[in-house]
């Protein structure tokens, strides 16, 4: 029996919404006006062209006609020049042997070369993903069935022992243990696993005609088997390839400079093809799947850099904006789509916001920004949309019935409204933020390597594209009907003619839900007015803000502000005299509100006019209220406001005197009501609040925000905010915040706005805290004492001070400045400057640690510089991390070691480059403990380390309370090995009480001065009575000529100096000698086993060094070195003093020995294994063997000192003991990264394993050669 099931359709068209805004309806009936003739510039994380609806446009044309990586994470480094050798070969920088396919054609024979970490040029998830499939594909079976072979032959060999009934030899002994190292080496390798990134070479050339690159993903030099490309722009339907099949990541090429640079373009996220997608994607036969403007071509231009997790950068901007403005001159760039954006600490200036401005103004783009997803408080705008002038479209984030049936598999709609987090206006400085709303979600394409073809996003993000989407068919209409399109008519088009839905939140839907027809119809009918080709700048009060905001209109006083209207037409600089000269406007201007009074009139003739406005807050009630003043043309009215600017006027709350608390009570919660708004004056003597909130409909279930912001001078609205989503299902909930005293505090409450049942709350806040004197307190080591007082809050608290201090910050100056001028320059031909500055610094353990700059911290789009990216490298130059205006964000754990910071700087102005080729940055760490400072009511008690401070309660009308913060002891300083010029950083607490413990805290900064360190009683002064001036003298003598001696090269003079030394000290001072060997080899030029230190080995060095061992080891008579070692406790009154001497001396016997040990060995090594000499009876041997034997009487066989590793893992080459060898390798890497000892385990699993059985560990190790020690810094 069969059956038929009844299903409604499904609505396919809202998982791209089109309807709502009229998209659909206005494609419909004009098909030709679907974007076509446009080009969109995307600027995000980068789009794939292998996406689904992103490979052709309505008219068959590419869709993406141009990828650009303007972060420079992707840029490769190819100014080295080849050329090919026999076999048509070249060699990479790799070292591999780069076979050139006989169809390339190369006139010139140069060969530009690079190279590239394939995980720079993944996502973090795409590299997890990799790295976890190449661990399961080419390492786990490998290893696993290695290690399985060692253990049986560990197993074997320890049987054929066991039979042995006499102890095992020494030999025996050390094969044993060879055995088992062998095994234990393995089983390390494999738990300590960590996927080396791939390497690919980089090979660019000339045809003759164009550029072309490759890359070679084999990794094998096998180029013949990748793809071979040119520019991605040049032929956009090939020009780009999957790095692997199993990544599915798209690459292409751009290729500048000559060739000398590359440009890698991949993705930094999902976020910009889907974005891509929802503004311009084109579904042949599937037109419900199809973005706003299908017929649209979009330019990528990446600005989400990968190294700061796709965060944009200065740099990155404005690299986009020229070359939008450069590829402006032949594609006819429409529109910018920018989904990005970070909240401004203020909009009046800003090197970037004004470059944005030129792009509008003198290029005609029309650019549309995301709002934000920083809702529901107010004063939550980003930027952009927020800067200088209101030249962009901002957009906020709608959402319809449709759409949360569709997207988001809701039981039942709920009526249409904005998204709870999409951010609110107005900007702080008065403008209104949000120009229109739109749909603020889609399940949309994504790129594929997420393996998967479409995915729901939401987010401003997603409503910006879809205008963006909708200005390209407008512009596409436009052009048809030969009609220049200009930004300034698009956008008050937009504005004018939205639907404006009085039950949506004001300040998130701007003027209100886009209507595309309706906008096409105002831009046609009044594409002729003065005005459709000019903006009008608004500057309010002496600030010249983009509006009027009044934060704190308690006062019943009436508000006078002068306001400056400045028409400016667009690409004014090639406007005709006559035409400016024309311009004239008779304007009526209008207000809808009572309290808003204007001048009824305003003639504009093209020059800035000023008239005055008056608020008069004095009959309103408490909240927030808005008007917006608007100019009509006398002539024509009917067009809609020829400019506005909005009139915000808060009045705050007060709360009653000898109160500290507000209640809320019976608050409901519907589908009309979605948001409370409560503005409240903080009273003064408060630091922090508390709310609770109590649900008084125990049995329905809501989500909510609660979202509270102040606003400070020269801070976004992020610096003093709390913001948390919680549920109501446990009926009550409490949250803990800080308040600024005496500032005004909106505390925004919202239902999500999916929860669709109604519901009451009742909720209470409660204003806590005590005022210190000052908000940041700091002192010096040294200073003994810190005072300051505090005062007594509203109500009644438990105290009890404590000083925490958690971070070390240590200034660093740069070591070396350089300022060069770019290729790049800002059209039309402004030159740009990069100033690279470096610093260096030491970690003694590991620490979680970042660099910031104090002059550009926490600011981009407001800073007067481009850009502040830095990049941390260790000593080899291998990347780490990066970081930058929000270096906070991008804490990282580093290891012991030397580091060096590479900060880039950009303007076009050298000058203001070289101010600040002396700048100081601050590296912060994070101490292991944190350290408390003893804090005292008394300064008695403070003054004799007595009694601390207890808790007590402070009452209203209590007394000021004197305080004072005790010093850090010099033991504490010295145990950190702090130096003069670091800083501790911490805070003070003054609450008991645990919540105002974690929200109520105070800046404290401990500055560290020459701390003084008290000589341990238990070091004896060496000081022999007997020795005169002279010989104190001849000893200081010996000294530093030895010290010196081990800094020379060796060669004849640092001979001389040696023999100098043995003719006056040589019988008397053993270290004379270990100076001489340490300049014959020293430290950092240890030769490790390898197959370039075996064909190249010193003899007469090595002779040199054992002659020099000797003379150590004759001086020193070893049986009372070891005599006095035996001494199980001297009690002698010279005992510190002897083992002070015999330390020295036991230092200097186990160095000789270890060196001359090495020596041997080495020599050993070219005599009788490559020379093949007979070792007669095993002399050498056994001598070599005695050594061995000798220093394990001074240390433990196992001991990692660094001369003993050494010599073992020389003395492991002459007896084939590889296990042992890989055991030390590995501990010593484990320590640090030595290009020597990385090679010289590469060496070493080679010579002990069968070449097939281990090539996923010889791969690995030659990968990690290459990317653990590249030849050149990172590329900005």
């Amino acid at each position: 029996m069969s059956t038929c099931l009844q299903t409604d359709e499904f609505p396919i068209w809202a998982l791209v919404p089109k309807k709502e805004t009229g998209v659909t309806n206005f494609l419909d009936k004009y098909p030709y006006y679907d974007g076509r003739g446009v080009t969109i510039a995307i600027f995000d994380s980068g789009v794939d062209p292998g996406a689904p609806g992103l490979q052709v446009t309505t008219e068959g044309k590419p869709k993406i006609i141009g990828r650009y990586d303007c972060s420079g994470a992707g840029d490769v480094d190819t100014s080295t020049i080849v050329y090919a050798g026999e076999g048509n070969v070249v060699r990479g920088l790799s070292g591999r042997s780069l076979v050139i396919p006989a169809t390339w054609k190369n006139p010139s024979g140069k060969f530009h070369i690079g190279i590239k970490n394939a995980f720079e040029l993944y996502t973090k998830n795409v590299q997890k993903r990799i790295e976890e499939e190449r661990k399961e594909k080419l390492w786990d079976p490998c290893h696993k069935s290695l290690i399985s072979k060692s253990i049986i032959e560990q197993q074997t060999l320890s049987n054929e022992f066991d039979l042995i009934k006499v102890p095992l030899l020494t030999n025996q002994k050390l094969k044993k243990e060879d055995n088992e190292n062998t095994v234990e080496a393995l089983q390390n390798m494999d738990k300590k696993y960590k996927s080396i990134s791939p390497v690919y070479d980089c090979i660019v050339f000339n045809d003759g005609i164009q550029w072309y690159a490759c890359m070679d993903t084999s990794e094998t030099g096998d180029l013949s088997s990748c793809k071979l490309m040119g520019n991605y722009s040049d032929d956009p339907m090939n020009n780009f390839d999957y790095i692997t099949a199993t990544d599915h990541m798209t690459y292409s090429f751009n290729i500048r400079d000559d060739g000398n640079l590359l440009e890698i373009v991949s993705l930094g996220s999902s976020h910009g093809t889907h974005v891509s997608a929802i503004a311009a994607g084109y579904f042949p036969g599937e037109p419900e799947k199809n973005g706003v403007a299908p017929g649209a071509q979009i330019i990528s231009l990446t600005i989400g850099d990968s190294r700061l997790e796709t965060m944009e950068t200065g740099t990155s901007i404005v690299r986009a904006m020229i070359k939008v403005m450069q590829l402006c001159k032949n594609l006819n760039i429409d529109v910018i789509n920018m989904s990005y954006g970070e909240h401004s600490n203020w909009s009046h200036a800003g090197r970037i916001g004004d470059i944005m401005n030129d792009v509008v103004d003198k290029h005609r783009v029309t650019w549309v920004a995301s709002a934000g997803n920083h809702g529901p408080a107010l004063c939550t705008i980003g930027a952009p949309p927020d800067i200088s002038k209101t030249a962009i479209i901002g957009v906020g984030a709608y959402v319809s019935p449709d759409m949360m049936t569709a997207e988001y598999s809701m039981l039942k709609k709920l009526p249409g409204t904005t998204y709870t987090w999409s951010s609110r206006g107005p900007t702080i400085d008065g403008g209104r933020g949000v120009s229109v709303c739109a749909p603020g979600g889609a399940i949309a394409s994504v790129p594929g390597y997420m393996l998967r073809g479409t995915q729901l996003m939401n987010g401003t993000s997603m409503s910006a594209p879809h205008v963006a989407g909708a200005a390209a068919i407008l512009i596409s209409g436009l052009k048809a009907k030969k009609i220049d399109p200009s930004p300034y008519l698009i956008k008050r088009s937009m504005e004018n003619t939205a639907l404006y839905q009085d039950k949506i939140d004001h300040f998130s839907q701007g003027h209100g839900l886009l209507q595309v027809e309706k906008a096409f119809n105002y831009m046609t009918n009044y594409f002729r007015e003065f005005e459709s080709y000019i903006k009008f700048n608004i500057s309010c009060g002496i600030e010249g803000k983009k509006g009027i905001h009044v934060r704190n209109a308690w006062e019943n006083k009436t508000l006078d502000y002068s306001v400056t209207v400045e028409p400016v037409f667009l690409q004014d600089i090639d406007i005709v005299a006559e035409k400016k000269i024309e311009f004239q406007l008779s304007l009526c201007l209008i207000s809808d509100v009572y309290w808003v009074s204007v001048p009824k009139h305003l003639e504009l003739m093209y020059m800035p006019r000023n008239f005055n406005v008056k608020v008069d807050p004095s009959g309103l009630d408490t909240g927030v209220h808005t008007s917006t003043v608007r100019a009509y043309d006398s002539k024509n009215t009917e067009k809609g406001p020829v400019f506005t600017f909005e009139v915000t006027i808060v009045r705050p709350l007060k709360v009653r005197n000898n109160s500290s608390w507000l209640t809320f009570d019976d608050i409901e919660f519907n589908t009309n009501s979605f948001i409370k708004r409560h503005f409240i004056l903080v009273p003064s003597k408060v630091t922090w609040a508390s709310i609770h909130i109590k649900h008084l409909d125990a049995d329905v279930n809501a989500n909510f925000c609660l979202h509270t912001v102040q606003l400070l001078p020269q801070k976004s609205c992020k610096h003093m905010e709390y913001c948390k989503m919680f549920s109501m299902k446990a009926n009550h909930f409490q949250a803990h915040f800080p308040v600024e005293e005496n500032v005004v505090m909106e505390c925004a409450l919202a239902k999500y706005w999916s929860s669709a049942a109604n519901t009451k709350l009742s909720y209470k806040l409660q204003f806590n805290g005590n005022l210190p004197s000052t908000k940041s307190l700091a002192m010096y080591h040294g200073m003994g004492l810190q005072s300051l007082t505090l005062k007594p809050g509203i109500k009644n608290e438990e105290i009890s001070p404590a000083v925490s201090l958690k971070h070390l910050i240590t200034v660093l100056k740069p070591t070396d400045s350089k300022v060069v001028a770019l290729s790049e320059t800002l059209p039309p031909q402004i030159p740009i400057y990069s100033l690279t500055l470096t610093y260096t610094f030491s970690l003694l353990k590991s620490t979680e640690a970042y660099a910031t700059c104090g002059l550009f911290g926490e600011l981009l789009y407001e800073c007067e510089y481009e850009s502040q990216l830095w990049m941390l490298f260790d000593n080899n130059k291998q990347y780490i991390t990066a970081g930058d205006a929000y270096s906070s964000r991008h804490v990282y754990k580093l290891d012991k070691g030397d580091y060096t910071i590479k900060m880039h700087v950009r303007h076009d102005r050298r000058e203001l480059l070289e101010k600040i080729i002396d700048l100081p940055i601050q590296l912060v760490q994070k101490l292991q403990n944190h350290l408390s400072v003893d804090v005292y009511t008394s300064h008695y008690q403070a003054t004799i380390y007595g009694k601390k401070l207890p808790n007590f309660l402070l009452t209203p009308n209590s007394d000021l309370v004197h305080l004072f913060v005790g010093s850090i002891s010099n033991d504490k300083i010295t145990s950190l090995k702090l130096t003069a010029g670091q800083c501790l950083s911490g805070n003070i607490v003054f609450a008991k009480d645990e919540n105002g413990k974690k929200v109520d805290t105070y800046d404290f900064k401990y500055f560290i001065t020459d701390a003084s360190k008290n000589q341990s009683k238990n070091v004896p002064k060496l000081v022999d009575e007997n020795k005169t001036k002279l010989d104190e003298f001849n000893e200081v003598m010996c000294e530093t000529k030895s010290n010196w001696l081990t800094k020379l090269e060796y060669g004849a003079d640092s001979k001389k100096l040696y023999d100098e030394l043995c003719e006056e000290f040589g019988n008397k001072n053993s270290s004379v000698h270990i100076s001489w060997i340490q300049c014959i080899e020293p430290e950092d030029k240890k030769k490790f086993p390898n197959v370039l230190i075996l064909q190249d080995l010193d003899i007469e060095k090595l002779k040199c060094l054992v002659v020099a061992a000797d003379c150590v080891l004759s001086m020193i008579d070893q049986k009372d070195l070891l005599a006095f070692y035996g001494i199980r406790s001297d009690q002698r009154p010279e005992a510190a003093k002897l083992k002070t001497v015999n330390d020295r001396l036991k230092a200097n016997v186990i160095e000789a020995l270890c060196r001359k040990g090495a020596a041997l060995c080495q020599l050993y090594y070219f005599h009788h294994i490559i020379n093949k000499e007979e070792d007669e009876d095993s002399k050498a041997l056994k001598s070599i063997d005695e050594i061995w034997v000798k220093i394990t009487f001074y240390i433990s066989p196992d001991s990692d000192l660094k001369n003993f590793n050494y010599f073992n893992i020389w003395y492991a080459v002459v007896h084939d003991h590889y296990g042992r060898m890989m055991k030390i390798l590995l501990k010593m890497l484990d320590d640090k990264n030595i290009k020597e000892v990385e090679s010289c385990l590469l060496w070493t699993v080679k010579a002990k394993f069968d070449p097939v059985e281990s090539k996923h560990l010889t791969d690995s190790i030659s990968n990690a050669l290459i990317v653990h020690y590249p030849k050149n810094y990172r590329l900005f």
